[in-house]
């Protein structure tokens, strides 16, 4: 074999290698100081990496991104101030002068910002001497004063400079003093604002400075409570909006830095709550929450200007070159066609309704005869525009727009309306009222009042016989019933100028049904607002002209000249001039000597209808609660006005029976007083 040719005294060639080698070692060392130089450059190298990034780094924050870091720097010490444009006012006709029913008058604001207070008659001392300590000075004083409570809190009074009254109070208010000194330390060492604030929080007579500053605005406890908690926490706070501009006076006489005083215009509302639902109100912002100053905030609000101010560090406002202001543009003021008269008129006339017979709500409306141009509006329970929030969630809203009700009798002018406009009948056909009885195939007997016999269709207005009124609806039918009521305004927003307007319903007409049929006839089965009924009243009145509501008259500048005038629209004509002259005798004869006799009044003859239904409660309708209303014209012959009046849940049991005792004499009253402020002068004994 070839391994017996190998001598044993020949060491193989791998032996051989591991005997060339020192004992232990595998491989040949490097030289002595190589390792030293491998390190050196491979730090070199790293140095070289980061300055490289570094500079690359610098490059990119100087000169790729040079400008948006500049614009960065200069937002830090520019602040743009917001400056509040003066709201446009709300104006009603008061005789041949327009008045303010709300207006913008100045008032300020007061905010305080606690990282920036200084109070120079008290803290400057203070101020200086603690402001001077290094963060470990600070330590050190501090802690030569933990030892013992009674040598702790003199000296730390004595160095804050609390006044002797209070230090009472700072001694109970230090429980852990030492995590209080420490809590400074740390606040004081992170420098910056924290730094003010922390020196901000060393003053305990900034506490003081807000019981004067509350003092003087008349705070209430809840409000200077309020505030007191985001002082404590070093952010800034509203101590008071919109307030007297003489408050603000005394306090910018104080000049205490941190204290500001801004021009903030506020609502102020001349006639106090008066037409309140129309006008709506704004909140503390400014900015409209319901009425004409939610629907119109655009217009009323103007377009707010700003001031570019330069600050120091420290958040001191300072002038400089670079300073400027754009001015805000004032809002532009409605010009309403609310008389104040009359509306005071119907006001005071809804007072004494809800004081006497203690309805739910009533509400009203008076639009001007031939042009649809809304005299007054008014709603009650009132709202008081100064303190919106006391008032109930319904009591805010205009119920002549937003409630549509079921308008019992005052329907049956226009069945009779469209009836002979169709030529179904004439106002001196006489129709048999079935002795006060009339059965309808599907439901309880049709009833009046009365057992009534024969009766003109006239008659039947001035009797208000529920029995006549459903025979002419029969006649007609439910899809000319329907087209007529249509054509007069009914199932439809009116299109008057104001937010939350209820369209109403003619649902009792939509199917082909009898009783529905009577239901309608009688006012019951559908639905309209005040308005809605008052316009069509209006276009009985004038000769058959159905108008668009109008409440904004025109829209004027700051300099009170006209920018956009509103004009009167006619929306199509209702029923003929004949049949709408018609109806003016027999309406009369409604106040005369039918339903309506207690709305007569000896000054004017007023044209109306009463209208008496059972309220809806809960599904059935209530024996005990009714709707009353009223509407009409006057003076009868020649109208000038026409209104509609609603008593909401009258009480039966408090005596509220009957429309023409209840809901008339508010419309009635009203009329006694606002024709003559109108120009129409009261009748004669002659023209008995």
């Amino acid at each position: 074999m070839s391994a017996a040719l190998v001598s044993p005294s020949e060491p193989s060639s791998r032996h051989r290698a591991r005997a060339l080698t020192p004992e232990g070692a595998t491989a040949a060392a490097p030289p002595p100081g190589r390792r030293e130089r491998i390190r050196a450059e491979l730090a070199i190298a790293g140095l070289g990496v980061v300055l490289l990034l570094l500079l690359l780094r610098l490059h990119h924050l100087q000169v790729t991104q040079h400008e948006v870091w500049l614009e960065r720097a200069s937002k830090q010490r520019q602040r743009t101030e917001t400056l509040p444009p003066p709201r446009g006012d709300v104006l009603i006709r008061d005789g041949d002068r327009l008045v303010p029913l709300c207006a913008s008058v100045r008032a300020v604001s007061v905010f305080i910002a606690p990282q920036l207070l200084d109070d120079p008659t008290t803290a400057q001392r203070r101020r200086d001497e603690i402001a001077a300590y290094t963060p470990k000075t600070l330590r050190k004083r501090l802690g030569k004063m933990l030892p013992t409570r009674e040598r702790a809190l003199p000296k730390l009074a004595e160095i804050l400079a609390v006044p002797a009254e209070q230090r009472d109070a700072f001694a109970a208010s230090l429980r852990d003093r030492k995590a209080v000194c420490e809590r400074i330390a740390v606040e004081i060492e992170a420098g910056g604002p924290r730094r003010a604030r922390a020196l901000a929080w060393l003053r305990p007579d900034r506490m003081g400075l807000l019981d004067q500053l509350a003092g003087i605005l008349g705070l209430s406890a809840s409000q200077r409570a309020s505030a007191e908690a985001r002082f404590r926490r070093g952010l800034g706070t509203w101590l008071a909006r919109r307030v007297d501009p003489e408050l603000g006076g005394r306090i910018d006489a104080l000049r205490i830095h941190g204290v500001e005083v801004r021009d903030e215009p506020r609502r102020a509302y001349p006639f106090g709550s008066l037409a309140s639902h129309v006008a709506g109100v704004v909140n503390v912002d400014g900015e409209g929450l319901s009425g004409l100053e939610l629907l119109f905030d655009e217009e009323l609000r103007g377009v707010p200007g700003q001031r570019h101010l330069e600050t120091d560090n420290a958040g001191r406002v300072f002038v400089t070159e670079n300073t400027h202001e754009t001015p805000a543009q004032p809002g532009l003021s409605a010009v309403l066609t609310i008389d104040r008269t009359v509306q005071l008129a119907l006001e005071e006339a809804l007072d004494a309704a809800m004081e006497k017979w203690e309805p739910k709500a009533a509400w009203g409306v008076f639009v001007e005869v031939g042009t649809g141009r809304i005299l007054a509006i008014a709603s009650r329970p009132a709202v008081d525009q100064r303190d919106p929030g006391a008032a109930a969630a319904d009591a805010r809203r205009l119920r002549v727009l937003t409630d549509p009700y079921e308008i019992g009798s005052t329907i049956k002018p226009f069945v009779v309306a469209v009836c002979v406009d169709r030529g179904l009948t004439r106002f001196d056909e006489m129709i048999f009222c079935e002795n006060g009885r009339f059965p309808v195939r599907g439901r309880r007997a049709i009833e009046d009042v009365h057992a009534y016999g024969m009766l003109s269709v006239a008659m039947v207005l001035v009797k208000s016989s529920n029995v006549g009124a459903v025979k002419l609806a029969f006649r007609l039918g439910n899809v000319r019933l329907a087209e007529g009521l249509r054509g007069l305004g009914f199932g439809t927003r009116s299109g008057v100028e104001m937010p939350g307007e209820s369209r109403g319903s003619l649902r009792g007409l939509d199917r082909p049904s009898p009783v529905a049929l009577s239901s309608v006839a009688q006012g019951y089965a559908m639905q309209a607002n005040a308005l809605q009924v008052a316009l069509g009243y209006e276009a009985l009145a004038n000769g058959g002209i159905l108008h668009r509501p109008q409440l904004v008259e025109e829209w004027r500048n700051a300099e009170g000249e006209v920018v956009r005038k509103n004009e009167s629209t006619v929306v199509g004509r209702a029923v003929s001039e004949e049949t709408a002259l018609a109806l003016r005798r027999p309406l009369g004869e409604v106040v005369r000597s039918g339903t309506a006799r207690r709305a007569k009044i000896a000054e004017y003859d007023v044209a109306g209808k009463t209208g008496t239904a059972n309220k809806a409660i809960g599904g059935r309708y209530s024996q005990r609660f009714s709707v009353l209303s009223f509407a009409g014209w006057a003076p009868a012959d020649d109208p000038k006005v026409a209104f509609c009046v609603v008593v909401d849940h009258a009480d039966r049991a408090k005596g509220a029976r009957y429309a023409g005792s209840v809901a008339a004499p508010i419309a009635t009253e009203t009329v006694r007083r606002a024709l003559p402020h109108l120009g129409v002068p009261p009748r004669s004994d002659d023209d008995d």
